[in-house]
């Protein structure tokens, strides 16, 4: 179950490569260009690998609790709210920060002769408890700067049935929306240049397809978590070249503003609960990417600051609800 939950959180962040169907980005808003500008493009032969350890490290801080009673009802005292809110603390301090390490592959597969490069990228997780977690996906980098992904695809079976039901519509429309690799090639960037786009993704098909290959996988049919409702996520992402640093490699510098996000899961019957997962607006991320000169990337160091809002809903209106905050870097280094 946690696999299935991560990666379709994985999936389904405009840093991955993944999205279940965007909308088009807006046209990127670029300053004026300078002179000396360099365009990155990627011109790695084919057979070309890059290999990258990635190294995740996840932090959850309760911010607040509140519990609300139905209509007329009696809510817990303070000193029980004080308890509970002692409880869920300890938790989190005891869990402490969460480590994940896994690995990132960027392969040059092949060059058409229009200048087409074909690169698979495959990104291996091991998330706690579980076994190794493999995704794959083949992208194609026009010479134009385009990028599209063509494919992607999972060891896991589960996983691969739910992306396998995504229409090969929902997988091309994904490109444009803020990927680590959109926005970087074929834009002529001076020092200090900022490209700025926003994009608008729709998770909705994506994790109603994991969630139902999952309840498919039990055998039963119908779906334990209910069915589940995803609002549009909106992102926004500067991206600023900083030049090349000593050791020549391009330096870009991301900053992303996410607008708010909403996911539910409702009960399967009629009288279970309800959960409610709200991202709030606000929610800030950046870093800097680094990219060798033949355009492959080569490392990268990211971080992510978000609140969630939790709340859970007894089927006799009483409801629980939590304020937390999730710290996240994420760095990929050179194995």
């Amino acid at each position: 179950m946690r696999t299935l939950l991560l990666t379709a959180l994985l999936l389904s962040l405009p840093s991955a490569s993944a999205q279940g169907g965007a909308s088009p980005a807006t046209p990127p808003a670029v300053s004026a260009p300078a002179a000396g500008t360099v365009t990155l493009s990627l011109s790695a032969q084919p057979g070309t690998l890059v290999e990258l350890a990635q190294t995740t490290v996840t932090r959850l801080t309760l911010e607040d609790v509140r519990v609300t009673a139905p209509d007329g009802g009696t809510g817990p005292s303070e000193a029980e709210l004080n308890e509970l809110r002692r409880g869920l603390q300890e938790a989190l301090a005891q869990a402490g920060a969460q480590t994940t390490s896994g690995k990132v592959f960027y392969r040059v597969q092949e060059r058409a002769a229009d200048g087409t490069v074909t690169l698979l990228n495959t990104v291996v997780t091991e998330p706690p408890g579980q076994g190794p977690l493999s995704i794959r996906l083949v992208q194609t980098v026009a010479p134009d700067g385009r990028v599209t992904l063509t494919r992607i695809e999972s060891d896991n079976p589960l996983v691969q049935s739910a992306l396998s039901g995504l229409s090969p519509e929902a997988l091309r429309a994904q490109s444009g929306t803020g990927g680590d690799l959109t926005g970087v090639y074929g834009q002529a960037f001076a020092s200090g240049q900022t490209v700025t786009r926003t994009s608008t993704v729709d998770v909705q098909a994506l994790l109603g397809s994991l969630l139902g290959s999952f309840a498919a996988g039990l055998g039963g049919g119908e779906n334990p978590l209910g069915q589940v409702q995803a609002s549009p996520l909106t992102v926004t992402t500067a991206t600023t070249y900083r030049g090349v640093n000593p050791a020549g490699l391009h330096v870009f510098d991301t900053r992303t503003t996410t607008g708010a996000w909403t996911l539910d899961f409702g009960g399967a019957q009629a009288a279970g609960p309800g959960l409610r997962l709200e991202l709030l607006e606000g929610s800030q991320g950046g870093g800097l990417s680094l990219y060798r000169p033949d355009g492959l990337p080569v490392g990268s160091a990211q971080t992510q600051a978000m609140r969630l809002r939790v709340s859970l809903t007894q089927p006799g209106g009483e409801q629980l609800q939590m304020l937390v905050r999730l710290d996240q870097t994420v760095t990929l280094r050179p194995r």
